[in-house]
């Protein structure tokens, strides 16, 4: 079994899910200041 490539890539999926919440999370806070701004 190779552990390192197992952990690597563990790694890389966890900074995607990462960056997709991050976006996510910042799309909803834009999108809740431009309502509170109307």
């Amino acid at each position: 079994m190779k552990l390192v490539e197992y952990r690597s890539e563990v790694h890389t999926i966890t900074e995607y899910l990462n960056f997709i919440l991050e976006k996510d999370l910042a799309i909803k806070t834009r999108n809740a200041q431009f309502h509170r701004d109307q």
